[in-house]
């Protein structure tokens, strides 16, 4: 049997020790002692702390009881069992020993000593049981010990039952056989109720027909309560509600057979008001007849016993659990087997409704069921995936810490609480499954009963220990997987793998060794390196080889001959690397064999032709069937940078490609039989580009097996730039604004062989209707221009020459073309082409056009304007002269009123004057774009009202203006100067061109974020021709007479309007009125 840790046995000897035992003189009374002993519960030891002589336990005092001893006149020292064996503190090995020595001697109490024969305490059956539950609840102990304990603990309470039992049975008996004395009898049930009193069961007596008629004292201090209370059928109110129909089953079943009642059930103790298991026994007591007169029964507490069953069912449970934990995780072959038996162990041992365990997928962060056991066992559903951090799952993953309840109603992780109701769930445990920091997934459970701590730390080693399997079945599986993607490697491979130990025995050879040499693995094992070879080769080779492994060294590329299985030599390049054990100590080589047989046929072939084409200009390059450079000739070096051995150590020829790719296009092409050629570009060492026109040929064996290939390299870079510059040249021409053209003079009728797309677009033709037609047919049936003599006069003489000519174009229409042509020679200077560029200069000759009219047309204002100025200046410097002359000579004898007038007169005439100049200067403002737009914010309104009101002053009631407005404001963002232009202009007109006393129409209207002027006179009206320029510049209409005016103030109008962004509209009818209606925007 496995032994208890010392420290917990130290422990737990100690605390199965009464160190307070119940001690009284041996001349103490029997019945003094008895009552001692039931009010504390104990056996009592007779003596003192230093000399021990006896004991007295509760059996005993059934026995005396029994036997019908005077308890009140007898003494301790008369009925004590003698002293006979203790124990010293100092001789406690182990619990074994304890109940060992008990049972050996039959005792019920065994007194423990110091090393002096001080009395420490004292050990009984029901110490040691309520040591081991406190031990339990926090230590675990080895379950075939406890087991043990169990069994001697029970065997002693069966025992003592037992003999209660048959002492029951006598007095039963006794009183049944013999008729009593009243003196006799009422002896007798004194002795039985103290007996009754004194033992520490519950005793009870029942009818024949089951109803309590009398129950101990300690029965009612248990239950708190009065007979009263407890006795025919009351008592059922203090048995466990789930034990009480088994119970009365069995009661019922006695009553009626009269079988012994026995049956283990909970009572409510008072005391703490909490169930506490019992042994509850009943024997029927039959009178002479054999007629059931009452049932004698006893409540035995054997709560802490069914704890200490429970916690060993419970350990057990446990143990099992572990082991079978234990097994799967050691035994399962795959993954999957390993987390469905961890999860069906969970719900068979622990008692689980149901347990899954989920994988982490790192690479979406999200968590994977994979097997799920007990009520549920599908996969599928929305708990199939779930994302880490979300739910009670993912967030147990997330945290990287456990979740735990016996609570699941109350638990907010647990968010299907209907569900959990529905189904009876109360309790949840889930853990993270993590190793060295990395989590792996989460295992979890739902119970439809508490777990206890036990319980849950159980399920947290297990889920360590599963943790730990899982991981390493999945390093067990990438290990599986990587050692069989090694062997396929191994396998695959084109070169031959082996491996031999320290003297140089071939231990392993790959499949490929049948390829190569023709032998099987198994014919090659055994053998030496150098059985395989030519006896010079194998001296050779051997003393390169031993001081290699003498040094344990690796190598590279050694170079050997073999002979195959059919007698022909093949040659190997050889590298190795030393195998050394986990202690450090050379093991042998493990290496690799490769077949170079028909490379070095494709080396000497070529050494053949290397004089050949070292003197070729052309770069010449020998490679051999996998590609790899084995020759470059000088020219290669020259043009690229590169020698062979640099060329090799840079990777190859892909190197000098500018795309690698098409290297192994054309090294597939040519390995395929067919010859390659193509302009490619290349890259040199030093960075520069090449152009390069290649050719691939395959290098054949006499068999015709391609064994290599041979590139040649033209550089073709100023080639190309030539034809490149050419290109650019055709570029640029074709993308040119002008129409060229190109005439060959060696032909006959000089024909066009060249136009650009500008001349197509010019002329409308395109390029292949005008290639082939002779020069003149540009001119087509204009051919009388005398320009066209010049230009062929400078062609027979071979000269520049730059006409303007008029051209057709397709359509028909005219255009001018400005025509340059040169000539071209050749080497020799002989002419053979000329060049013409044209310019379309239509769009020049129509500004030019337009500037001559408007040159007219500014001749034409000029002389209007200086018409005006004569005209319209001579009246008022007239008026002028004339007051000046008459105040000069006359105002002596003139009143003061008429030398005002003249004055008056001369005032008149400076500012009508002023009014002309400044119109003029305005129109000069607005004609050169110079004019000021300054906009502000104005009550249209309020404006008008004012306009008008000034007008009047100046009118001297000779006319009247009428103004009105539908709206009473109306807010503007105009120039308010140039308004005023607008507005006394059309005002001023409609006064100075309508007959006196007439009405001045003004009215503001608005319209679609437009304010609306109109003004309207009854004038003499314009007629109908002179509308159309009625808004130029000293323009007046015919019908004005000898009105005044400049021709100005319209135009000025007009000027004004535009720069508002306005419109302005004139009507007219001569001799009825003339209607002007001006529209600006309002903002």
């Amino acid at each position: 049997m496995q032994a208890f840790p010392p420290p917990l046995w130290l422990t737990c000897l100690r605390s199965i020790i009464d160190f307070s035992p119940l001690t009284v003189e041996p001349e103490t009374p029997v019945l003094e002692a008895i009552a001692l002993m039931a009010k504390s519960g104990k056996s009592a030891l007779v003596g003192s702390a230093s000399q021990i002589v006896g004991w007295l336990t509760e059996r005993d005092v059934v026995k005396l009881v029994a036997s019908g001893v005077d308890l009140k006149t007898s003494q301790m020292c008369e009925v004590m069992h003698a002293y006979s064996i203790s124990l010293q503190l100092s001789e406690f090995a182990d619990l074994k020993t304890v109940l060992s020595l008990m049972q050996q001697h039959q005792l019920d109490l065994l007194p423990v000593v110091d090393e002096q024969g001080q009395l420490v305490g004292t050990v009984t059956a029901e110490s040691i049981c309520q040591a081991l539950q406190a031990e339990l609840r926090e230590t675990s102990i080895d379950i075939t010990e406890f087991q043990q304990v169990q069994a001697d603990l029970e065997a002693r309470v069966a025992k003592r039952t037992q003999s209660l039992r048959k002492i029951n049975q006598q007095l039963v008996d006794e009183m049944s056989d013999r008729p009593q004395a009243p003196q006799e009898l009422e002896q007798s049930e004194a002795r039985w109720r103290f007996l009754a009193e004194t033992i520490p069961q519950q005793v009870w007596i029942a009818q024949a027909d089951g109803s309590i008629e009398y129950v101990n004292q300690r029965f009612l201090d248990y239950f708190g309560c009065t007979k009263e209370q407890i006795l025919d059928w009351k008592w059922q109110q203090w048995k466990h509600p789930e034990d009480l129909p088994q119970c009365l089953d069995a009661w019922q079943k006695s009553l009626a057979t009269g079988e012994t009642f026995e049956i283990e059930s909970r009572w409510l103790r008072a005391a703490d008001n909490t169930y506490r298991w019992h042994l509850v026994r009943a024997l029927p007591w039959y009178d002479q007849q054999g007629k059931i007169v009452n049932w004698f029964g006893t409540n035995t507490d054997i709560h802490d016993r069914k704890l200490i069953e429970q916690a060993l069912a419970e350990r057990v449970r446990l143990a099992d659990f572990r082991a079978d934990v234990d097994t799967i995780l050691t035994q399962s072959h795959s993954l999957k087997d390993l987390m469905h038996g961890c999860t069906e162990a969970v719900v068979q041992h622990l008692d689980a409704a149901f347990a899954r365990i989920w994988m982490l997928n790192k690479q979406e962060n999200v968590l994977e069921l994979q097997v799920s056991s007990g009520i549920y066992t599908h996969i599928d559903g929305y708990h199939q995936r779930i994302p880490v951090g979300e739910y009670k799952i993912g967030l147990i993953a997330q945290q990287g810490k456990p979740h735990l309840t016996n609570s699941v109603l109350t638990d907010p992780r647990i968010s299907q609480k209907d569900w959990a109701q529905r189904e009876g769930m109360i309790a949840f445990a889930g853990y993270p499954l993590i190793v060295e920091g990395e989590t792996l997934g989460v295992m979890a459970m739902f119970s439809r009963q508490e777990l206890t701590e036990s319980t849950l730390k159980a399920l947290e080693i297990a889920a360590d220990e599963i943790a730990f399997g899982i991981k390493r079945q999945l390093i067990e599986a990438a290990l599986k997987h990587s050692e069989e993607r090694f062997r396929n490697l191994v396998e695959a491979s084109s070169d031959w793998v082996w491996e031999v130990n320290e003297n140089a025995v071939y231990t392993y050879a790959s499949p490929k060794v049948r390829d190569i040499l023709g032998y099987t693995p198994q014919e090659i094992i055994g053998k030496t390196l150098f059985e395989l070879m030519p006896p010079e080769e194998g001296g050779r080779v051997a003393n390169i080889f031993a001081p290699i492994a003498a040094a344990q060294q690796p190598f590279k590329c050694l170079e050997n001959i073999n002979i195959h299985q059919d007698g022909h030599l093949v040659v190997l390049e050889t590298s190795g690397e030393p195998i050394f054990d986990t202690e450090g100590k050379f093991r042998g080589y493990r290496g690799m064999d490769r077949d170079i047989t028909e490379r070095k046929l494709v080396e000497e072939s070529l050494l053949r032709f290397r004089k050949a084409i070292e003197s070729t200009s052309d770069a010449v390059v020998i490679a051999d069937s996998q590609g790899q450079c084995i020759y470059v000739n000088p020219a290669f070096v020259e043009i690229y940078g590169y020698t062979l051995e640099e060329l090799q150590a840079a990777g190859g020829a892909t190197v000098i490609f500018q795309q690698p790719q098409q290297c192994e296009q054309i090294l597939a092409t040519v390995m395929s039989g067919q010859s390659w050629r193509g302009e490619t570009t290349m890259r040199a060492r030093s960075g520069g580009i090449v152009q390069i026109d290649l050719r691939s040929d395959a290098i054949k064996d006499v068999t015709g097996k391609i064994i290599g290939k041979v590139c040649i390299h033209t550089d073709i870079t100023q080639r190309q730039q030539a034809e490149s510059d050419l290109w650019l040249r055709d570029r640029a021409i074709a993308a040119s604004s002008n129409g060229i053209v190109i005439i060959d003079v060696r032909m006959q009728d000089e024909p066009i062989i060249y136009v650009n797309p500008a001349f197509e677009r010019m002329t409308g033709y395109c390029a292949a209707e005008v290639i082939g037609q002779s020069r003149r047919w540009l001119q087509h049936a204009d051919i009388k221009q005398p320009e066209l003599q010049q230009l062929s006069t400078a062609m027979q003489t071979g000269q520049d020459c730059t006409v303007i000519l008029r051209n057709s174009r397709k359509d028909g229409s005219l255009f001018w073309n400005q025509l340059n042509i040169s000539p071209v020679c050749d080497v020799d200077g002989e002419l053979t082409h000329y060049i013409g560029i044209q310019t379309d200069i239509t769009e020049r000759k129509q500004l030019e056009k337009d500037l001559r009219v408007a040159l007219e047309t500014e001749k034409e204002l000029k002389s209007r304007f200086i018409s005006m100025i004569s005209h319209e200046f001579r009246t008022p410097l007239s008026t002028i002269l004339s007051s000046s002359e008459l105040l000069e000579h006359y105002r002596h004898k003139w009143t003061e009123e008429k030398q005002l007038t003249h004055l008056h007169r001369i005032q008149s005439a400076v500012k009508r004057m002023t009014e002309m100049l400044n119109d003029v200067l305005f129109m000069g403002k607005a004609e050169t774009g110079i004019l000021d737009y300054r906009p502000t914010s104005l009550d249209l309104v309020a404006y008008c009202r004012h306009l008008v009101e000034d007008l009047e002053l100046s009118l001297n009631n000779q006319h009247q203006i009428s103004f009105t407005s539908e709206f009473d404001f109306m807010t503007c963002n105009m120039d308010n100067k140039l308004l005023e232009h607008i507005l006394c202009n059309l005002l001023s007109n409609a006064i100075k061109y309508s007959p006196a006393n007439s009405t001045i129409e003004f009215t503001l209207g608005c319209q679609h974020g437009q304010a609306i002027f109109q003004i309207r006179d009854q004038g003499i009206g314009i007629p109908e021709q002179d509308l159309p320029d009625i808004f130029e510049s000293f323009h007046r209409a015919q019908n004005v007479g000898n009105i005044l005016g400049t021709g100005l103030g319209l135009a000025i109008v007009k000027n004004c309007v535009d720069i508002h962004q306005g419109e302005i509209f004139v009507t007219s009818q001569l001799g009825i009125g003339t209607t002007f209606t001006v529209t600006l925007p309002l903002k």
